[in-house]
């Protein structure tokens, strides 16, 4: 395993709370190595690609999960990314000319004004699941709280935290209390976790391990953690995908394209990667079943 990236699992043996840890760096200077991304772009990217795992962490599916934030603001798209073998990309899409007349520490409101911030689920198998809340917190963790909360979901709490070479994140998540009795107490002991946990500070989330941090915050209680996952930089594009998504063009406007430069040229936008298409390929591209495919550039 990655030492440098993992997701760990852990629970307090004595109260119905679970929690996850998330730590990446390879990984995230992979995302950040694709695209040349001003500094607050690379700490958005690292917070929510630290939340994609936290999130996917605690279902229990077979597919990818991703998040969306989106605007017509300086920041216009952030998308992150995990699959359910923790298979990170990402990706920003953003105006140069208004982020530059920003101050460093401008909100996430200023950032992102008016924004959308969306949850996907994809299951390998089965429906597609959405979830859309307004982007309307001071930061993602909040904003990623507020969608818990609208969705009726667990109480969670989400610590996010990102430099420009590493990152971090903590979740924490209430479990249904054993008997309403005792809801009174299970309440208070949330109350307490989550206050000692609010004493994290951002370097601690991308600097500690797993096992300091919890000491750390919770040295008082009974924790029980479990094996770590490993993290990595993981994009689904391919050149079959991609001729997938060229199909839908229909082969008039292909042949315009290669009557014109003589090939066709696709970057995915998540890796980088290039696929160039001949008009040797036309007769493959332009089959009868067309698929969508990952979000590329066409040249």
């Amino acid at each position: 395993m990655n030492s440098k990236d993992y997701n760990q699992r852990f629970i307090f043996e004595d109260l119905d709370i679970r929690g996850e840890f998330v730590h990446i760096e390879t990984s995230y200077q992979t995302v950040l190595s694709k695209n040349d991304y001003p500094e607050v772009i690379q700490r958005l990217l690292g917070e929510l690609v630290c939340a994609s795992v936290l999130l996917s962490s605690i279902l229990k599916y077979e597919g990818r999960l991703a998040i969306h934030a989106q605007s017509e603001g300086p920041i216009r798209l952030l998308v992150a990314e995990c699959s359910n073998t923790n298979g990170v990309r990402a990706i920003a899409h953003f105006s140069e000319e208004s982020l530059s007349k920003l101050d460093d520490n401008a909100s996430l409101n200023t950032l992102i004004p008016n924004g959308k911030l969306a949850i996907m689920i994809q299951p390998t198998s089965g429906k597609q699941y959405q979830g859309i809340v307004p982007l309307s917190g001071n930061t993602l963790a909040e904003c990623l709280e507020g969608y818990f909360e609208q969705s009726e979901q667990l109480p969670t709490r989400i610590y996010l935290a990102a430099d420009q070479h590493k990152a971090g994140g903590l979740l924490l998540q209430q479990l249904p209390g054993n008997n309403d009795r005792l809801s009174e107490e299970v309440s208070n002991q949330w109350e307490h976790i989550t206050t000692l946990a609010s004493t994290t500070r951002s370097q601690e989330l991308t600097e500690l391990s797993a096992d300091t941090l919890l000491s750390r915050l919770f040295a008082e209680e009974t924790i029980r953690a479990f094996e770590p996952q490993s993290v990595s930089f993981q994009c689904r594009c391919s050149r079959e995908k991609t001729r997938s998504a060229l199909a839908a063009m229909g082969r008039h406007e292909l042949e315009d394209i290669i009557e014109k430069k003589t090939y066709i040229s696709v970057d995915c936008q998540f890796c980088t990667t290039r696929y160039r298409f001949t008009r040797d390929d036309l007769d493959h591209i332009c089959m009868p079943t067309v698929n969508k495919c990952q979000a590329g550039t066409l040249h």
